[in-house]
């Protein structure tokens, strides 16, 4: 329904009009009439008013000077002229204020219902017309964010068919030029597989902060997500001083809203879309230098070709136990191979035949082990490793090794108990626990303990979860009971333990 103002300063026009025409019936729900132009608009600034029917020879303010006010402050609004004057001037300044349509007096009602009749379905096909706009535009920001993400990764495949591309994405979703200033950009989390379930917030932080943080330099943007949790960045319009700075304060955004560190690889300038997985190769590059640090920095790519390559003698020499794992990180530390890629594959044969002495089925796949940089390799390898020298190997009870491994790849479950691992190795609670205590002089209950306290000292050291979820990740339901007990076993608080390590890499 429809509001109408009528002006006129012939009372006796006002209220025929008022009288003798069924406006309800036209869907107009309100009508205002009133004597003055002045007096119309003030009508027009309390009320919205969709239709204006107005005199032109009016005294003090005539409808043209009234409908050129309406017309500049509301100009949506629909007006009709009523004359008794036939005058040229009025026509053409009609036209040139777009009126809707001139009636001349002396009036007739089925024209004036008519006309009415006319523009309220005007008004309809317009009102109609701007929902469906709208729920367009609606639809379009809705699927923007997925549309970015799936434009992005197809930007950076090998085999991608640009005409089937452009086809589909162009002009809506992607309008850039096919020759520009690009750059591609890796973002990989810096924290073990533990936090990589927090794949879908890490792409949805990466538009927030490149869109919405304070000082970032403007840019033009895709990026989308790997299986492998890694984000691929594409920059357009941008230098590398510019698209530096901005990558900073996107670590800095990223390790203050998921409290995640994160390493960035940068490729070399890309100069047209056709080269752009060229550059992914070179920000994939750029990234695995990540794998000799502690992460949290940003890499260029350098076409580097010296670097020592590894030595095959380092793993098929290996001895298998916690010393000899020990010493070999410490050599490829030291020695910082060039072929990183050779470097994890052999660490991941490593990894699984560790896998195998802990009677694990378990195994990550090496797509989640390749993100992994060396340090974190080390601690991930070398605990299990750690089970096998403190707890032995071929001297225990079979059912104790079965007991040994339940735990391990259990411990995160606040259900573990006594009865559940007897359970699981099919021996009575009672005779396991006598068993248990012959074989390894540890009691069951102080074997889970060492287990979560060795795991939450790994998640104080590499992240900043507060330590509910540290507790929620290592199976203990109550903070301040495990703070008791973390404290009992290692001689401080959770928190004072966290401060020394921050404290010992500071120094």
């Amino acid at each position: 329904m429809y509001n109408l103002v009528i002006v006129d300063d012939e009372k006796l026009t006002r209220e025929c009009l008022l009288k003798y025409i069924n406006w309800s019936k036209l869907g107009i729900q309100s009508i205002y009439t009133v004597a003055s132009g002045q007096k119309a608009l003030d009508i027009m600034q309390e009320y919205t008013i969709h239709i204006l029917i107005s005199d032109i020879k009016m005294p003090r303010m005539n409808g043209i000077e009234l409908a050129t006010q309406v017309r500049a402050k509301y100009p949506e609004c629909k007006i009709i002229f009523l004359s008794g004057y036939c005058d040229k001037e009025y026509l053409k300044s009609a036209l040139q204020l777009k009126i809707y349509n001139y009636i001349e007096k002396p009036l007739n009602v089925s024209e004036i219902e008519s006309v009415v009749s006319a523009v309220v379905q005007e008004l309809e096909n317009e009102s109609s017309k701007k929902e469906k706009e709208a729920i367009l535009v609606s639809g379009i920001e809705k699927s923007l964010p997925v549309m970015k993400q799936e434009i992005a990764l197809a930007l950076i495949n090998s085999n991608l068919d640009y005409n089937h591309f452009k086809s589909k994405y162009s002009p809506l979703y992607f309008n850039w030029q096919e020759e520009s200033t690009l750059f591609v950009c890796c973002i990989l989390p810096d924290q073990t597989r533990e936090l990589l379930g927090q794949s879908k917030e890490l792409i949805n932080a990466v538009y927030h902060v490149l869109e919405l943080e304070p000082g970032i330099p403007s840019f033009e943007f895709y990026a989308g997500q790997t299986s492998e949790g890694m984000v691929v960045l594409i920059a357009n319009h941008t230098n590398r001083v510019s698209l530096f700075e901005s990558l900073t304060i996107l670590q800095q955004g990223l390790n203050q809203a998921l409290q995640l560190t994160v390493t960035i690889g940068v490729s070399s300038i890309v100069f047209r879309l056709t080269d752009l997985p060229m550059g992914y190769s070179e920000a994939c590059l750029a990234i695995q230098e990540r794998f000799y640090s502690d992460g949290n920095h940003i890499y260029s790519y350098r076409n580097n070709t010296t670097g020592a390559q590894l030595d095959p003698a380092l793993f098929s020499a290996l001895e298998i136990n916690f010393e000899g794992v020990s010493r070999l990180f410490d050599l490829l530390s030291e020695r910082q191979y060039k072929d990183i890629e050779n470097v994890k594959h052999q660490l991941y044969g490593l990894y699984t035949i560790m896998m195998e002495r802990t009677l694990n089925k378990k195994v990550i796949s090496y797509s989640e082990f390749s993100v992994m940089t060396l340090k974190q390799m080390r601690e991930f390898i070398l605990f299990g490793m750690h089970a096998l020298r403190t707890l032995g190997d071929d001297q225990y009870d079979p059912k104790v090794k079965d007991a040994i491994k339940y735990i391990l790849w259990n411990y995160f479950d606040t259900g573990l108990s006594i009865t559940t691992v007897a359970d699981a190795v099919g021996l009575s609670p009672n005779y396991l626990c006598s068993l248990f205590k012959k074989n390894t002089g540890s009691t069951l209950n102080d074997f889970f303990l060492q287990i979560r306290v060795e795991k939450s000292k790994r998640l104080l050291r590499t992240t900043n979860l507060r330590l509910y979820e540290i507790c929620d990740r290592v199976g203990v339901a109550d903070p301040n009971y495990f703070s008791a007990l973390f404290k009992r076993e290692s001689g401080m608080t959770p928190r004072e333990y966290r401060n020394a390590c921050k404290g010992d890499v500071n120094q």
